[in-house]
């Protein structure tokens, strides 16, 4: 149906409607206009089925289109990667490449990185995630990227660990007396305060070498006989491995000798 043909058909409704409203009153006047637009809407719609059939309703569709946004396609709206040339390909990858190393490097200098899917030009030009595994760096070891129709990258992060790695973890905790931020906790508000204490008054007494055992418990050596001292250090259940990794940020001297750990004053 041509728009012309539907605009036409539109007019001698409209004029309908005036004459009738002109020239006739009262109820009849009703029954009148509503054959006046079942009239219109029967030819209108004879009209519009005859070309869908012949295939000649591109002008109508076209107004429709343009006159009713919600006839688009929302997929348009989204640009789509097409890439049909090798050697675009090729480029558009390599500066893809370039750029997940430019963005990982600026905040960690060491980062490397390779893909860790199978085809991953077509999964990016399909905009879809691709898996890079990443080394050299603490917090994770992998990340998904993924294109978007603006040519934006964005990174998610993420760390895999074996189950292997999660018992070990499991038991340096609970070696550790299970919550390994409490115990540095204690350390550096605490445990610090009265060795740094204990240190000074040791050094003035001329000691060179003070011991904490597993419990706790601070001696040092008097003439070749243990001596306990009395302390306010109060040491939680940890290992003394973990101790002697943290009395090593504050730059003391340990070994561990005999179930104790002996410190350099």
């Amino acid at each position: 149906m041509k728009l012309k043909t539907f605009w036409m058909s539109i007019c001698a409704l409209v004029l309908a409607l005036l004459v009738v409203v002109a020239f006739f009153r009262g109820p009849n006047s009703q029954w009148l206009m509503i054959g006046a637009f079942g009239l219109w809407a029967a030819y209108t719609a004879v009209m519009l089925i005859r070309s869908l059939l012949s295939g000649d309703c591109h002008t109508l569709g076209a107004f429709l289109v343009k006159v009713t946004p919600g006839w688009k396609n929302r997929q348009a709206d989204a640009p789509q990667l097409i890439v049909e040339n090798r050697d675009l390909k090729i480029a558009f990858m390599n500066q893809i490449i370039l750029r997940i190393t430019e963005n990982l490097q600026y905040c960690y200098p060491d980062a490397v990185w390779k893909w860790g899917e199978k085809n991953p030009m077509e999964r990016i030009l399909n905009q879809e995630s691709c898996r890079i595994t990443i080394s050299k760096v603490k917090d994770f070891n992998f990340a998904d990227i993924q294109i978007d129709a603006k040519g934006g990258l964005n990174f998610e992060f993420g760390k895999k660990v074996t189950l292997c790695e999660i018992k070990q973890n499991a038991k340096e905790e609970k070696s550790y007396g299970g919550d390994t931020r409490a115990t540095d906790d204690w350390f550096y508000s605490e445990g610090s305060k009265v060795l740094n204490n204990l240190i000074c008054e040791l050094n003035a007494a001329g000691y060179a070498k003070f011991f904490i055992s597993e419990t706790g418990e601070i001696s040092i050596v008097d003439e070749g006989k243990p001596q306990v001292l009395d302390t306010d250090f109060q040491m939680p259940a940890i290992s003394l491995e973990k101790l002697k990794d943290l009395l090593k940020t504050i730059h003391l001297k340990t070994e561990i000798d005999d179930n104790k750990l002996a410190v350099s004053v």
